[in-house]
């Protein structure tokens, strides 16, 4: 391996470009197995094969990063560190930049954005090379309009991890990644695994996103339809559609409105009720409709909606089990306690609930806080 790599610096223009292109193309190969990977990490070749990603010729460019990809997808642990200090995450951006005049494939540019999502991941350095760059552009223009599936699951992934920084959020919601994203998630082609994807990136976003109302509306009525009780939904995208609607109801009471004059109450006592036995999928159902029974013009319709549903029984089941809950669903209880206190006020509410439920004098729930981030 250090001769390979000693090949792949040697700047003297007697090494030929047909050598470097044959020495990297036994490294792409070496890179599958496990021994070669170990092989190059110890032989000091990252350095190296950062540096090609800057070759003028496209097949050498396309075997360096073929093999750092591999690097970074099985011994990203021990290999993503020395990317980014040999410059990686800048080279990489650098070929979906405005900049980069070459026509690289999509299944080049696919590769690019799978290792940038890995580089990016819990690191805002390589977030920031990312926005300096002016990559974020195509990042959300290949999940709105690609048709190769793996570019647009790679740069729907990709969009996720940088959405999680709150430094770009205001970028990201500049370039209407809002629109995209729903785009790409009502396009019937989309996997599964996209969504999750295209919905995490949304509800990491759905705390900055401005009262739009074309672009709330549709969000929201998007998100009630995920919720509303389909088999065909798992209650993974459930859940993250329950945290984008608490997120879009918090502290707006145009979208408290609009949620219950479209059949939010329905939706949200559906995913309560009919959902499975996760309170992971329960708990921002339950935090939304906290936020609709109070503080707006439709707080008691939303009371009086809830009681007919027959919900209140649902959340004093939940209480009782309080004591059995783990301390990460701790937000379940207090959310519930609050929120029943709230239907107790109107007493003709209380009595159609037929629930005998203690008032507790809970603070206000916060924002919704998921268990686990999808990205860091």
């Amino acid at each position: 391996m250090p001769a390979f790599s000693h090949v792949l610096q040697d700047t003297n223009t007697k090494t030929h470009d047909e050598t470097k292109k044959t020495v990297l193309a036994a490294m792409a190969i070496l890179s599958e197995e496990p021994k070669g990977r170990l092989a190059m990490f110890k032989g000091h070749t990252i350095q190296a094969l950062v540096r090609m990603l800057g070759h003028p010729k496209d097949t050498i460019v396309k075997y360096a990063l073929s093999t750092l990809y591999n690097l970074i997808a099985f011994n990203k642990d021990e290999v993503a560190g020395a990317i980014r200090l040999a410059g990686g995450v800048k080279r990489m951006s650098a070929l979906i930049s405005p900049k980069e005049q070459r026509p690289f494939k999509d299944k080049l540019h696919a590769i690019v954005c799978a290792s940038l999502e890995q580089l990016c991941m819990g690191d805002v350095g390589s977030k920031v090379i990312v926005s300096e760059m002016n990559c974020i552009a195509f990042i959300i223009d290949a999940v709105k309009s690609s048709t190769y599936e793996k570019l647009r699951y790679a740069a729907s992934r990709t969009l996720c991890s940088l959405s999680a920084y709150s430094g770009l959020k205001s970028e990201i919601l500049g370039l209407d990644a809002v629109n995209g994203l729903i785009s790409a998630f009502d396009d019937p082609t989309a996997t599964e695994d996209m969504k999750e994807s295209i919905l995490w990136t949304i509800r990491n976003l759905s705390d900055r996103i401005e009262d739009d109302s074309e672009v709330i509306h549709r969000l929201i009525a998007d998100c009630l339809l995920i919720i509303s009780g389909d088999s065909n939904v798992v209650d993974s995208l459930r859940h993250i559609a329950g945290g984008i609607l608490c997120n879009l109801t918090c502290n707006s009471e145009r979208n408290k409105v609009f949620v219950v004059e479209n059949n939010g109450i329905r939706s949200l006592s559906s995913c309560i009720l009919e959902a499975s036995d996760s309170l992971s999928t329960k708990e921002p159902a339950i935090c939304t409709l906290r936020h609709l029974t109070s503080r707006n013009a439709c707080a008691e319709k939303a009371r009086d909606q809830i009681a007919d549903r027959h919900v209140v029984a649902e959340l004093h089941s939940a209480l009782k089990n309080f004591p059995e809950l783990r301390v990460i669903n701790c937000l379940v209880a207090k959310i519930t306690i609050f929120y029943s206190r709230d239907l107790i006020v109107n007493s003709s509410t209380a009595r159609r609930a037929g629930c005998n439920l203690q008032t507790s004098c809970t603070p206000p729930c916060p924002k919704f806080i998921p268990q686990q981030a999808l990205q860091k």
